[in-house]
């Protein structure tokens, strides 16, 4: 897939993940796709997927204390959702990250599109009438 090439993504992988040690996004990443690899045939593992432009760039943020790294996963997927569930089921089974273990947790399998109302070239209902005469010179009346 071509950098300037935008994915449409059908679903998003959304995915949070607990390790027992510290580490670096790269860390993450490389044992996402190392240990997903030669779980399901050559057309679905993720380096192809993202060569063909079906699986995006897996976007991961963390955060490290007390030697725990913890982080959240993105992943937007073009393929169907049966698909996409098993690319989910296969980064779930991720264990370990470098030396330490790991638990990754799926979330949530979500259609990223928001559908946006058409604009409406009619003028909406005012909601409150205005004042008669009558009324208006009721009111001057008692100003004045």
């Amino acid at each position: 897939m071509g950098s300037k090439e935008k994915l449409a993504a059908k679903y998003v992988i959304e995915a949070t993940f607990v390790i027992d040690g510290v580490v670096e996004r790269h860390d993450v990443i490389g044992a996402i796709f190392g240990q997903t690899e030669g779980l399901f045939p050559k057309e679905f593992e993720l380096r192809e997927l993202q060569k063909s432009g079906k699986i995006g760039r897996i976007d991961i943020s963390l955060k490290s204390e007390k030697d725990k790294t913890e982080g959240r996963i993105v992943a937007p997927s073009s393929l169907d959702r049966a698909e996409t569930a098993l690319i989910a089921a296969a980064m779930e089974s991720v264990d370990r990250v470098g030396p330490c273990e790991a638990k990754i947790i799926i979330r949530k399998i979500f259609f990223p599109l928001i559908r946006h109302k058409k604009p409406s070239t009619e003028y909406p209902e005012p909601r409150t009438r205005a004042p008669s005469a009558e009324c208006l010179y009721t009111i001057i009346a008692y100003t004045i």
